[in-house]
């Protein structure tokens, strides 16, 4: 089976959509998407001033 192949933007969306729903920790979804908490505060922060586009 081939490898799905996922943008950043994708990723942070995806992300957004998990941390959004309130089902996972911070924690969780860093270890399951391979970021550090500091990248995911900064893309959360940037949802919150500027939405998925941010």
């Amino acid at each position: 089976m081939p490898w799905i192949e996922t943008d950043a933007m994708q990723q942070r969306v995806l992300f957004l959509k998990a941390w959004l729903s309130q089902r996972y920790t911070k924690t969780e979804l860093c270890q399951q998407f391979n970021i550090s908490r500091p990248t995911a505060d900064k893309w959360i922060k940037r949802h919150q001033q500027l939405g998925f586009e941010g």
